[in-house]
């Protein structure tokens, strides 16, 4: 009890201890680093007097606590009850692994952050996988089928060069024959009148393309027969090569089918979270209510400031209020010093309870 008396009356006296027309010199920095004491906390800058080095002028400490009183704008308004539930709504989550996993395969709808986070990612894996076994299922056809691929490549090679060498003798005979009919129809109109020679013509005629014509036939027929004795052969091959064709078309569908969907899905799902994520915002930004608040310049940092000298064995010390003005918030709000209060506008997305805010000199 006496110790503490004591130390109450020399605190007394420190703080009753003053310079007329005392000036903070804060060129020489914090006096308590020259003296060995820590800065205690709970107290703003500290600086030596101009003219008494035992003067010590503190001021307020950089953070303050804000309080005031909210009020609702009331049920006309926008209310933070309807934020919450948008907010709820968009992040929606399943409790469990179990059940998230349950959700997707029950094709449920839980939330767009749900769908980003978990359904598409998910989904994209097994997307991805059907791909890569498709992929793999058509590299090993093309594997198991390459004696298949290879027998047709060289039996469909020889039947279009027998195709190509038809086409170009029957062309050739279907030359030959237009060439007959003119050179008849010119001895028609020539010996019309003169059976005997229109006769000799005609079968002169006959006789001139009646050789080329059979030889080309004869090649026709050759040719004809070149392909007869590969017919079964190609139809064959051609069978095994366009049911493997077949398999290697639908698979190769699937996989284009595929890779649509994994983009489709990525961009849908994308789309629709950058939408609720402004709803959001949108409904967080909204005014719900007003508040007075404001907090105390000065509070303890002078008895603070003494008390820590005199503990330290500097009782001779005198410790004084820093004189402030243009006091700010750090939002840029100017206040003077007697009454730093202003009047706030309130967002749901926005936590004012136990809200410190610094102090800028």
């Amino acid at each position: 009890m006496y110790l503490k008396k004591s130390v109450t009356s020399v605190l007394a006296v420190l703080l009753s201890s003053s310079v007329a027309y005392a000036m903070p010199d804060a060129t020489k920095g914090n006096p308590l680093d020259s003296l060995g004491i820590p800065t205690p906390a709970g107290v703003g800058d500290i600086t030596v007097d101009h003219e008494n080095p035992k003067t010590l002028h503190v001021g307020p400490a950089s953070s303050k606590v804000i309080i005031g009183d909210y009020a609702e704008l009331g049920s006309s308004g926008p209310q933070c009850s309807d934020y919450s539930k948008i907010k709820a709504d968009a992040y929606r989550q399943k409790s469990t692994p179990a059940q998230q996993e349950q959700a997707y395969r029950n094709r449920e709808f839980v939330s767009n952050w749900y769908q980003f986070t978990y359904a598409l990612p998910r989904s994209s894996v097994e997307t991805i996988r059907k791909i890569s076994d498709s992929r793999a299922e058509m590299d090993e056809l093309a594997f198991q089928n390459a004696g298949t691929i290879e027998r047709f490549k060289a039996v469909d090679a020889k039947w279009k060069g027998i195709a190509i060498e038809l086409g170009a003798l029957e062309d050739e005979f279907d030359t030959l024959d237009k060439a007959q009919a003119t050179e008849t129809n010119t001895c028609i109109v020539s010996y019309s009148t003169n059976p005997t020679m229109l006769s000799q013509c005609i079968v002169g005629v006959i006789t001139k393309y009646q050789a080329p014509k059979a030889a080309v036939t004869a090649e026709i027929d050759r040719v004809k027969q070149d392909r007869a004795a590969i017919r079964d052969e190609y139809y064959e091959a051609k069978g095994l090569y366009d049911a493997y064709e077949d398999r290697i078309t639908r698979l190769d569908s699937s996989l284009d089918f595929q890779t649509r969907l994994l983009a489709a899905q990525s961009a849908i799902v994308k789309s629709a979270w950058e939408v609720q994520t402004d709803v959001v915002e949108t409904s967080g930004a909204k005014i719900t209510g007003l508040a007075s608040a404001g907090y105390n310049l000065w509070e303890n940092e002078r008895d603070l400031l003494a008390s820590t000298l005199y503990q330290a064995g500097h009782g001779d010390y005198s410790v004084k209020q820093l004189d402030v003005f243009n006091v700010r918030l750090n939002s840029g709000v100017t206040q003077t010093p007697t009454q730093p209060l202003r009047r706030i506008t309130l967002r749901c997305s926005i936590r004012m309870s136990g809200l410190s805010q610094p102090i800028l000199w």
